[in-house]
């Protein structure tokens, strides 16, 4: 019970973390350009903080899921394989293991 208060509390934090920070940064603004040396670009119009900061976050989002779901995938598969394996218990019989 406690872990799970522990646990809600850390998300309500965080939660009032990011919901400050967009407040305080809503009407902030920045110019994006990317310099490669053989080309340049810039957007021509400013980019929200906010907006940039939850486009960076969703992105690490998706690449963490690319990243562990196929892992996960494999794992989940391998126990289907494994339980398989196994024999049923007989219904009613005590002495069965």
């Amino acid at each position: 019970m406690w872990g799970t208060l522990i646990r809600l509390g850390a998300v309500l934090a965080l939660g009032l973390l990011v919901t400050l920070f967009g407040i305080q940064n809503g009407s902030r603004t920045t110019q994006l350009s990317v310099d490669l040396g053989l080309s340049a670009w810039e957007l021509r119009k400013p980019v929200s903080v906010v907006v940039l900061m939850a486009a960076s976050a969703g992105g690490g989002f998706v690449l963490a899921l690319l990243w562990l779901v196929p892992g996960r995938m494999r794992l989940a598969s391998r126990v289907r394989a494994l339980e398989r394996e196994v024999p049923e218990a007989p219904v009613g019989d005590p002495t069965w293991r």
